[in-house]
């Protein structure tokens, strides 16, 4: 069954699911106009520092060049510390097939491979960041459940451990969640949900650009802060690409929202800047939180169509699972301002709600294990009879290909649900590469017609998963990410829907076989796919 459209801001039906954003209690009967910007000083700003970056690559390279040729024991020392550096490579944790893409690089750029990879490596250039957010979470450890209920199905139980373990992020059993198949729906109830704040609003999101959709969400902010409600907001500085202009954040900080950019863009050589906040999170007096996929720009309520209708996907939960999405934005705030505070205020403020075991977690540099990437893997593991994926972009490494395959074989009906307009063509070249390659195996895989899937949806027979978290390296590794871990079934039964609804306004695609054109350009590709 085809999915219904409709404008967001407007009531003229377009197409697919949505509904209305509204300002205050009433619907809007005509289009609020306000042309989503995009600002030449932001994109000027991105191209100075990308710039800037390419020269100081391009001197570093150059003196490796000329030590290479002047001093022949530079050259001696530079391949043994190339292949010391290929044997620490084969020692890490690291995936098969990015040991694989670093010994390469290292064999053709032995005269200065070397060095990228000390300034890849985790610890010493994150781990100032790591120890700051340890040193956070250790004067806040008082905060932190870890206790785990008692849990029928051993497949919960065994995932409520894992999480405990890695955060430790408990199972809250006094907590309802609401699934949004649409990033309309879901902004339509946080705008009417947002007004009746009364103590703190709290906002973390990746990206954020002018328009409709943060004019309507501003108007509330301001006037909520000017009311003595505590509003923070995080954004991260290389999400926006300079569309969030600076008109809009003086005229919110005016009004008395706090304001404050995630790893600000500088114009130098590092890989730290490589490190984003791709969470998305509201926290609404410590009673209501909402995430997804969803960010604040108007292409995810579809009132701007860039690449077709934007499906996108979001849950909002109620009740004491809310402090879970307290902790993580607070602790996030403390580690960017280097405010200390008491969170009690905060937490604990929910009424206890009738639910079924949910789970809040996080992932990022504030957290050891690759979180992200073992929720995913935890769950495809103990799926039985179903196991559908919608995602944008599809970069599996072979752990987690192999495990698709295997649960395929194994009788378990494996879908994947991905866009058809792509809004990035070389990393979609991948994702339709790796989704192809699943074909032969029995996976069905399906794209959206006229349509960019932006949702992060894993749905099993058992539970699910809704977050930010792309299947890709940059979110397992490089990204501060959250989701949504949910066994309730009133939830799943709305995820349920929204992947049926979406199978049948898409496409399945068929196996074919690839030119050998078309297996150099994907052999290529998949080489670089850690990189993505």
């Amino acid at each position: 069954m085809a999915q219904k459209r409709y404008n967001p801001i407007t009531t003229v039906k377009i197409g697919k699911r949505g509904s209305t954003i509204r300002r205050g209690k009433s619907p809007q009967k005509t289009a609020l106009h306000i042309k989503t910007e995009s600002h030449g000083h932001g994109f000027l700003k991105i191209c100075i520092v990308a710039l800037l970056v390419l020269i100081q690559l391009i001197v570093l390279v150059s003196l490796f060049l000329w030590l290479s040729g002047v001093f022949w024991g530079y050259l001696a020392f530079s391949f043994v510390a190339s292949v010391l550096a290929a044997l620490h490579v084969l020692s890490t944790e690291k995936s098969g097939h990015n040991k694989s893409v670093w010994i390469l690089f290292l064999l053709c750029f032995f005269f200065c491979g070397y060095v990228f990879y000390i300034f890849s490596y985790v610890e010493p250039f994150y781990g100032k960041s790591r120890e700051k957010y340890e040193a956070i979470k250790e004067r806040t450890k008082q905060y932190d459940r870890d206790e785990v209920p008692a849990l029928d199905d051993p497949r919960l139980r065994q995932d409520a451990l894992f999480f405990r373990t890695v955060g430790p992020f408990p199972v809250w059993e006094h907590t309802q969640g609401e699934y949004f198949p649409s990033g309309t729906k879901l902004f339509d109830d946080l705008l009417e949900r947002i007004e009746g704040a009364e103590k703190f609003i709290f906002l973390e999101f990746f990206i954020v650009a002018d328009g409709s959709l943060l004019h309507n969400l501003s108007a509330v902010l301001m006037e909520k802060a000017k009311a003595g409600v505590d509003v923070r907001f995080i954004y991260d500085d290389m999400g926006p690409k300079g569309q969030f202009s600076r008109r809009t954040k003086k005229m919110l900080k005016e009004a008395g929202v706090k304001l404050y950019p995630f790893n600000r863009l500088l114009p130098l050589f590092s890989l730290s800047i490589n490190y984003r906040d791709h969470r998305k999170i509201v926290v609404i007096d410590g009673k209501i939180a909402y995430t997804g996929g969803v960010n604040l720009a108007d292409e995810y309520i579809n009132a701007k169509r860039m690449y077709g209708y934007w499906k996108d996907a979001g849950i909002r939960i109620e009740g004491d699972g809310v402090d879970e999405f307290t902790l993580l934005f607070l602790r996030q705030w403390e580690y960017l301002t280097d405010a200390k505070e008491d969170y009690a205020p905060y937490l604990s403020l929910a009424e206890k709600k009738e639910g079924s075991p949910l789970i809040v977690y996080g992932d990022g540099l504030d957290y050891r294990a690759n979180i992200g990437r073992s929720a995913y893997i935890n769950l495809f593991a103990k799926a039985e009879e179903k196991l559908y994926l919608m995602v944008p972009y599809f970069l599996p490494d072979e752990t987690i290909e192999n495990l698709l395959i295997e649960k395929a074989h194994a009788g378990v009906d494996v879908r994947l649900l991905i866009p058809e307009i792509p809004d990035k063509p070389f990393v979609y070249a991948q994702t339709r590469n790796y989704a192809e390659r699943l074909l032969s195996h029995g996976i069905r895989v399906f794209v959206m017609k006229d349509s960019f899937v932006h949702a992060k949806v894993m749905l099993t027979d058992y539970a699910a998963i809704v977050g930010s978290v792309n299947i890709d390296s940059r979110s397992f590794y490089e990204e501060s990410e959250c989701a949504v871990y949910t066994a309730d079934a009133k939830i799943l039964s709305e995820i349920s829907e929204d992947f049926t609804a979406c199978f049948g306004d898409s496409v399945e695609i068929k196996e074919r076989k690839q030119s050998l054109g078309e297996r150099i350009v994907t052999g290529f590709l998949r080489i670089l796919s850690p990189l993505m």
